[in-house]
């Protein structure tokens, strides 16, 4: 009966010392595909045109792809600062 106790207390010490060890990271955009889409800033028809290239050959994970093609749009659609400043916020 001990032995099966202190099998158990180790078990779960085990179990929760695997739980814990996980943070969740936010997902970010491969630092090459930011890159590039950070030079065509500028150029915000461009930049646009890129951003559904990266998005349609699988360069940009999923979670993002929807908002990074929002954020490209409203920039290219409107090319103000403050459309500039969110793009920013996704491609650092």
């Amino acid at each position: 009966m001990r032995w099966r106790t202190a099998s158990l207390t180790a078990c779960s010490a085990v179990a929760l010392a695997g739980c814990g060890g996980h943070t969740r990271h936010e997902p970010v955009l491969p630092p090459s595909v930011a890159r590039r889409l950070r030079v065509l800033e500028p150029k915000p028809q461009t930049l646009r045109a890129l951003a559904i290239k990266d998005i349609n050959a699988g360069l940009v994970p999923a979670s993002l792809q929807e908002d990074l093609l929002s954020r490209a749009n409203a920039y290219a659609e409107d090319p103000t600062p403050a459309h500039r400043r969110r793009l920013d916020e996704l491609l650092r």
